[in-house]
């Protein structure tokens, strides 16, 4: 089934005065946005494809639907292309409902042939949040850099993560709930052109919880952009 929307639409013109998300004027729009939060939405751009055992339920929290995982591997949200260029800078940011730490969980990742170009997810080893790149797509890369929270995630809670990378300096930052919480270096990204993945990475990592709310940008958010992300919606205003 074809599910909600690309970031072209008003919705995503998320305004805090002018400046957005602390960018000069409209480029603080995400390239792709899905708030994930109905079946039924405009489908545009970039549209993702469900697998049937992905579902859509009401959240009181969030209060709208959002997208259902078991966190198993028939359970498959994805785009039929790339999203953004992984080796440029981006920033991908989602909210995310754990239920459990059994294994690796992938909130969203972006695939190449043997492994995804990067992991905003659960790590098993580190036992928290954390935004992954491997150096190379190969299906042992010689390197992982990890930007990791210091604390094991909230179960059952709504967690809002954010992942940017400088293709400029290498730098990635992970963001738990607004505040910078990791940093690493990736001197050698790579261009994956598969697609992107919500719930799930070329590797498997099928996140087993709740999503909502998925958004790339082309641009490494600076942090009043990421405090943004985090702050309450603002209203929602036409830009012309």
């Amino acid at each position: 089934m074809r599910v909600v929307e690309r970031g072209g639409d008003q919705a995503t013109r998320r305004v805090v005065g002018r400046g957005g998300l602390g960018l000069p004027g409209a480029v603080h729009k995400p390239v792709d946005r899905w708030r994930l939060s109905d079946t039924v939405n405009d489908t545009r751009g970039n549209n993702l494809t469900a697998s049937a055992s992905v579902s859509f339920v009401s959240d009181a929290t969030r209060n709208s639907k959002v997208l259902s995982l078991p966190g198993t591997s028939d359970a498959l949200v994805s785009t039929a292309g790339q999203s953004v260029d992984t080796s440029g800078s981006y920033t991908v940011s989602a909210w995310a409902y754990l239920a459990n730490t059994n294994g690796y969980s992938t909130v969203v990742g972006q695939s190449g042939t043997n492994t995804s170009a990067f992991y905003l997810q659960y790590n098993k080893q580190y036992n928290a949040w954390t935004f992954v790149m491997p150096s190379n797509d190969a299906a042992s890369p010689n390197t992982w850099s990890a930007a990791y929270a210091k604390t094991p995630p909230a179960l059952n809670t709504w967690t809002h993560l954010v992942a940017t990378f400088d293709a400029t300096t290498g730098a990635m930052t992970l963001y738990v709930d607004g505040k910078a919480a990791a940093t690493a270096t990736n001197s050698s990204p790579w261009a994956s052109t598969g697609p992107l993945t919500i719930g799930s990475a070329k590797t498997g990592d099928y996140f087993p919880g709740r999503i909502g709310d998925v958004q790339l940008w082309k641009t490494a958010l600076p942090p009043a952009g990421v405090t943004a992300l985090n702050s309450p919606q603002p209203v929602l205003t036409q830009l012309s």
